[in-house]
């Protein structure tokens, strides 16, 4: 695939053998070992030889004293502080608004600017606490079994974007391009697990025609995407890894590969993604390449960075892999009363300004429906973006 995205355009390296690259320096590095203390004479001698400054031992001495971290405390300095005192906990900053008094809450505009923050308090966190990242495994417990020794074993970061629309007549499309996930995991996983972290809302919603008028009972009652079509597969370096293990899973990349043939692209192989393991692979660091699933839904997939495991990381291995970050996920709201989440998309209906209108199922009922039934010939998809209230069952 060279011809078509020559490797020169993107800052990546060459084909990164990771097995053997992390082999050959396991015997080198013994992370597992605590570092020496070195006194304070070894120190000396250490640091004039770096320098490269041969002096006798007084003249050392003299410019050690000099040079010492003593020299540059001040009476008038402060205490340092203790790093006890910093709470480990992690709060969002929210703003910090003049008290009002209780004369000024008898004035009608305060008491309505009061309700009004209220609100836009409580869809901002709606906005921001979706459930599609709520059952992501994320970083895994330190307090596990330690199987894992540091050094006899190698992490590789693998980030994961969101899809995009592409468009050939966009000159600069990077702007579009944002992270969804970042995933850690080491040699021995297999490719089907780190396809089973990656998250996208085509796997929890269709989008189809919506025929009745209670858009979020008929969402329940669907069939779940990823039972329907669980066919996908991962490109890396000219080898299509297909996911092959739910009945009636198909070769996604059959098509792809009749296409290249007829195109000249030669050496496109096939591989099952359950037997192939991380430390089969050759990716090059920085390179894009992709994951596509339902049906034409791709996602670029970035091996951003590998190393040795080291004594601070999770020695689980059972725990790898895992989902180190996650981007923030913000719902979409409806274009009509901008309040509520959007449930809805709307097209070819010519009485709304726009060809596609994304609408909550509120406003779908009150503009399109009289009766529960359709008053015009405009066709609404499930929008799969959703973000569902918690309240929906109640």
């Amino acid at each position: 695939m060279e011809k078509v995205y020559p490797y020169s355009q993107f800052p990546s390296s060459e084909p990164f053998p990771l097995e053997e690259y992390s082999k050959s320096f396991q015997d080198d590095v013994k992370l597992d070992e605590e570092p020496g203390e070195i006194d304070n004479f070894n120190e000396r001698l250490i640091i004039f030889d770096y320098l490269g400054l041969h002096l006798p031992a007084s003249e050392q001495q003299k410019i050690q004293k000099m040079c010492g971290i003593e020299n540059l405390q001040n009476a008038n300095d402060p205490e340092p502080e203790s790093l006890n005192d910093f709470s480990e906990d992690v709060y969002i900053t929210l703003r910090n608004p003049t008290p009002i008094t209780a004369e000024a809450r008898k004035c009608e505009a305060v008491k309505v600017r009061e309700e009004t923050l209220k609100t836009i308090d409580h869809f901002y966190y709606r906005r921001i606490c979706g459930k599609e990242y709520g059952n992501a495994k994320l970083k895994p417990n330190p307090i596990s079994l330690d199987d894992l020794v540091p050094g006899s074993d190698y992490l590789v970061t693998i980030k994961i974007f969101r899809p995009f629309l592409f468009q050939f007549e966009t000159k600069n499309f990077s702007n579009k391009l944002k992270a969804g996930q970042q995933i850690q995991a080491i040699g021995g996983n297999r490719l089907s697990q780190i396809r089973d972290l990656i998250i996208c809302s085509l796997d929890k919603k269709l989008c189809k025609e919506i025929e009745g008028r209670n858009i979020a009972k008929e969402n329940k009652e669907e069939e779940n995407p990823l039972v329907l079509y669980p066919s996908n597969f991962l490109f890396i370096e000219n080898v299509f890894y297909n996911d092959l293990r739910a009945t009636g899973s198909i070769d996604y990349s059959e098509v792809i590969r009749e296409w290249a043939k007829e195109k000249n692209i030669k050496d496109l192989k096939t591989a099952d993604m359950d037997g192939t393991f991380v430390k089969d692979l050759k990716p090059r660091i920085g390179y894009p390449y992709v994951y596509v699933h339902q049906g034409n839904c791709e996602h670029l997939v970035v091996f951003t960075d590998a190393r040795l495991l080291m004594k601070d990381d999770c020695l689980c291995p059972y725990d790898y892999p895992y989902v180190m970050t996650t981007n923030r996920q913000y719902s979409r709201k409806c274009a009509i009363c901008g309040t509520n989440n959007a449930q809805v998309v709307c097209t070819e209906c010519d009485r709304l300004p726009n060809e596609h209108m994304l609408m909550c199922q509120e406003c779908f009922d009150s503009y399109h429906n009289v009766d529960g039934r359709k008053i015009d010939s405009c066709k609404a998809y499930a929008f799969s973006e959703i973000i569902e209230d918690d309240n929906d069952d109640k």
